[in-house]
């Protein structure tokens, strides 16, 4: 690797050579000296993103022989490099808390170069806030260009929901969630997630204001507050129920029903299509002139018949049918933010968690090229980067609660 070059344009073709370090360990880096060539004075200098001193003698990744001052590049006037950042973030978008991360990296950082330095860092490197403080600043960089900015062909939605405080100050978190298939009905993973105060038709039609288009089907449980939203938001999209709900929901209205009566067989495919559906319409009524039940199964069919023989009519072979993909990815979320939900507050630092997670869940997470955006956005910025917790919220005044 060749030293390098003076940031003085005047100086173009003057000699570099190495003078020194700065900084305490472990996290010194190297400086520099310029002799200009053209007999001005000679002048330190360090170079726009600072390498770190390493101990190692060749990169574990590509075998190269590695001088001291060789290690990794990192922002001006941060302990930790651009490799430990992108780290960070790659372990938060596998679902580890801000918190555990900070240790991960700060321990990881000590036992595999710096074991012999004691007390080298401090311990306010260990507490969530600094890694919350790299989500603010860079998860935007790294998430660039990976997350989708439009509604695919079709989409399932949900949301998982949060019980936070005591009995009172209680509030609820909720996540909404929606994930993509293709024009073939093949899963095509997480496509959004956002925080909400409240699971109103209000909130749904935010949220699926969020990105660009309109899907073609919309699938969910049998929220009212989903179906207005969809109504509103999307008014030439077709709203699907989720089959599964739907078939417990008939089979509850239909429970003083024998089994072995023809409604009970009618019901069993009673969801393939319109025909299907319109057979087992015709037998819940007939048994109703005829007897006075099921009761239950007719108020649902005056409710919402009219959905279904809608829904039925346009049941497309390719689906989806269900929100099962959603709920799997509900009770991961429930998993991984459960003992933490409490400390949600903020809206912005919230939405680039959840972005995190949606790369983390899809498999996206590439942490060489994510340092490789963080060294080139540090580049642009003349290796300073941008003032940390641009997004910090008034005391007491969390935003997602606004």
């Amino acid at each position: 690797m060749s030293y390098p070059t003076c940031p003085d344009p005047s100086h173009a073709g003057s000699r570099t050579v190495r003078a020194g370090w700065y900084g305490k360990d472990p996290y010194r880096r190297q400086r520099w000296k310029c002799v200009p060539a053209n007999g001005a004075s000679a002048h330190r200098f360090a170079e726009p993103l600072p390498r770190r001193a390493v101990l190692e003698t060749h990169c574990s990744e590509c075998s190269t022989r590695l001088d001291q001052w060789e290690g990794q590049a990192g922002p001006r006037g941060y302990l930790y490099d651009a490799r430990e950042v992108a780290h960070a973030l790659a372990l938060v978008a596998g679902g580890m808390s801000y918190r555990r991360t900070a240790l991960s990296v700060r321990d990881a950082d000590r036992k595999a170069e710096w074991n012999h330095v004691a007390g080298a860092v401090k311990r306010a490197d260990a507490t969530g806030q600094l890694v919350a403080n790299w989500v603010d600043v860079f998860a935007p960089v790294v998430l660039a260009g990976e997350l989708p900015g439009e509604w695919p062909e079709r989409i399932a939605i949900d949301s998982t929901g949060f019980r936070i405080g005591g009995v009172r100050n209680l509030r609820e978190l909720h996540i909404f969630v929606a994930i993509g298939y293709d024009q073939f009905g093949a899963r095509k993973g997480v496509w959004l997630m956002r925080p909400y105060p409240k699971k109103n038709a209000a909130a749904w039609s935010d949220f699926l204001s969020r990105l660009q288009g309109a899907p073609q089907i919309v699938v969910s449980d049998m929220d009212a507050a989903i179906q207005r939203a969809v109504g509103i938001t999307f008014p030439a999209t077709r709203h699907h129920w989720c089959e599964h709900h739907v078939y417990r929901s008939l089979e509850s209205s239909v429970r003083v029903v024998r089994r072995g009566h023809p409604i009970r067989d009618a019901l069993r495919v009673a969801l393939k299509g319109r025909a299907e559906w319109d057979a087992y319409e015709d037998a819940v009524r007939l048994e109703h002139r005829q007897t006075g039940t099921p009761h239950a199964a007719m108020l649902w069919l005056n409710r919402s018949g009219h959905q279904m023989r809608t829904q039925t009519a346009a049941r497309h072979a390719l689906g989806p049918y269900s929100v099962g993909a959603v709920e799997a990815t509900n009770r991961t979320l429930k998993g991984l933010l459960d003992q933490r939900a409490h400390r949600l507050g903020n809206r912005n630092r919230t939405e680039l968690l959840l972005d995190l997670l949606t790369c983390g869940l899809n498999g996206q997470v590439n942490e060489r090229a994510w340092a490789k955006k963080v060294r080139l956005h540090l580049e642009d910025l003349g290796g300073v980067p941008k003032h940390q917790r641009p997004h910090d919220d008034p005391l007491g005044l969390p935003s997602i609660y606004f």
